[in-house]
């Protein structure tokens, strides 16, 4: 008995049949499933990104109101004092002096302020001592600047 092998020899459309059935459908699939959770897994790393940027806001939120709770009582100290009392009332080079002398040794004392300074409303700093090193210094009027644009 011969066996014919044209019997057995796929034909070039069942082929191609075989292939555009099974093949291009199971191709389809899984890059759709592919791209379905490159998709997911986008989304899930902005969720998580914005959830790191709110507790990072929050974290900087109550850093700040900490902050600003903390120089409040220094701010009413300093804004309470006599000698910015005295500034304010007559602005000249000895009320200036004595509230400097106040600035410093409040600086000297707390060493928590790089800079301790009294600003007009224009944006002028009348009155500025820069604390560094353990070190005060009274800064001379023509280095005070205008901080309007802050």
């Amino acid at each position: 008995m011969q066996l014919n092998v044209e019997h057995w020899k796929p034909h070039k459309k069942s082929v191609f049949r075989f292939f555009l059935g099974y093949f291009v459908p199971l191709f389809l699939a899984v890059t759709f499933i592919f791209i379905g959770l490159l998709i997911s897994d986008y989304f899930r790393s902005i969720e998580l990104i914005n959830q790191n940027e709110k507790l990072h806001i929050n974290i900087v939120k109550k850093a700040l109101i900490r902050d600003l709770i903390d120089i409040g009582p220094d701010l009413k100290i300093l804004i309470g004092s006599d000698q910015f009392k005295e500034y304010l009332k007559a602005p000249d080079n000895n009320n200036k002096k004595k509230l400097e002398n106040t600035f410093s040794l409040f600086a000297e004392q707390r060493r928590i302020y790089a800079q301790i300074r009294f600003i007009d409303v224009e944006g002028w700093e009348k009155v500025r001592v820069d604390f560094n090193h353990s070190k005060v210094l009274s800064i001379a009027d023509e280095q005070l600047q205008n901080k309007s644009d802050r």
